[in-house]
Formats: C-alpha cells, structure tokens, sequence
C-alpha cells in the first residue's frame, strides 16, 4: 500500500480542485451570462411614474363663452 500521508494529502489536493471547479461552474453563469448589450438595457429601465395629486376643489366658477376663432 501506499504511504498514508501521501493519500491524505492527495485526498485534500483532489477535493480542493473539485471545490474550484464547483465554485466556478456556479458563478460563470453570473459572470458570462449577461451580454453587455444585455446589461445596458437592464440599466436604462425607467421607474415606473408616481401617480398625480388630485386636483384641489375649489369654489363654483363662473363659465365663460370661448374665443372665436380667426
């Protein structure tokens, strides 16, 4: 058999690689998935508008005629 040691370390070396690797296949997605065509348009999203104030009751106006034309 092999040296003890010698595997353990082999062992740690195999599941770091393997935890690299897996931290890269979850954040490429992340990284490479948005265009930068993409990413200017998610950035040029308007806000939706803040709806108006009613407008202020006030006393019984007086109609006027209107203007003739020209």
């Amino acid at each position: 058999m092999s040296n003890p040691a010698n595997s353990a370390s082999s062992r740690r070396l195999m599941l770091a690689r393997l935890g690299l690797a897996a931290g890269a296949g979850y954040v490429a997605p992340t990284l490479f998935g948005l265009s930068e065509t993409r990413a200017q348009n998610l950035a040029n999203v308007s806000r939706p508008s803040v709806p108006s104030r009613p407008s202020r009751v006030r006393g019984p106006r007086a109609s006027r005629p209107s203007r003739p034309s020209r």
